[in-house]
């Protein structure tokens, strides 16, 4: 529901999000090409939420909801995407009733 039916993770798409955009300001004011190390943040932190983060945590879900494997299946794991198909559509009730 809400952001979550949209992104299994969208705390991380808006902490990549917020690093992309002192990226795009690193350039715009000549930082980046000044210090081109400064460039390295954004997509550090994209890989590291995408190989790291995301499979932990999914890992997690897994174990502990159940139906959790139809809502990946459906759901964009980082990235803010609507989701797809008819597992979309059943996502209500799958996670209705779990506990964390």
């Amino acid at each position: 529901v809400g952001l979550w039916r949209w992104s299994r993770h969208p705390n991380y798409c808006g902490e990549c999000t917020f690093w992309s955009g002192l990226l795009g300001f690193g350039f715009s004011s000549g930082a980046a090409q000044a210090e081109p190390l400064l460039a390295v943040g954004a997509p550090l932190m994209w890989l590291f939420f995408r190989a790291a983060s995301v499979p932990l945590m999914d890992g997690r879900s897994q174990k502990r909801r159940r139906g959790y494997d139809v809502i990946m299946r459906a759901v964009s794991p980082l990235l803010l995407w609507p989701p797809r198909g008819e597992l979309a559509r059943s996502m209500p009730t799958l996670v209705q009733g779990h506990a964390d």
